[in-house]
């Protein structure tokens, strides 16, 4: 169907949809406390004392919630959390895999639950304020003898669960 010049839509119908995205724009925001932290972070304002698992993890979200992939919000993690740790001269501390686990673990979570905020996740999955999930605490570190075919030594069991 070809549109002349004269097609204009109904003014009705852009108000409803105009409602619709300040709508859900109110239902998706995040904490104005964790975006500032983001802020902050990004920055290099917060200190190294100051800055825990579950202060990661609230930031984590924030980037979840303002990138339209996962893999861009683990891009926007990843780069931070590199530039705060060499900040605080600690560059050693920063690990992409373990940094990739946790940004997985919010997005699974945040697909379940989408229009929860940080505390909400971690009351519904307590799991995610385990900082050693990545890692059980029986399991040895990996090591650079261990053959292709052995069992990985970070995999978490299914007894874990």
């Amino acid at each position: 169907m070809r549109r002349g010049p004269a097609f204009k839509p109904a003014p009705f119908r852009n108000r409803e949809l105009t409602r619709f995205r300040i709508l859900r724009y109110r239902i998706n925001v995040r904490s104005p406390a964790d975006i500032a932290m983001a802020r902050r972070l990004e920055r290099g304002e917060l200190p190294a004392s100051g800055f825990h698992h579950a202060d990661h993890l609230r930031v984590a979200c924030v980037y979840l919630q303002e990138s339209p992939t996962v893999d861009e919000a683990l891009g926007r993690m990843a780069a931070t959390l590199t530039r705060f740790a060499a900040s605080v001269g600690t560059p050693e501390k920063y690990s992409g895999a373990v940094t990739a686990f946790w940004m997985y673990q919010l997005a699974a979570a945040r697909a379940v639950r989408p229009h929860a905020d940080a505390d909400a996740l971690f009351r519904a999955f307590p799991r995610l304020l385990d900082k050693n999930l990545v890692r059980p605490a029986d399991a040895a570190p990996t090591r650079a003898s261990d053959s292709p075919g052995d069992a990985p030594d970070r995999a978490l069991s299914r007894e874990s669960s």
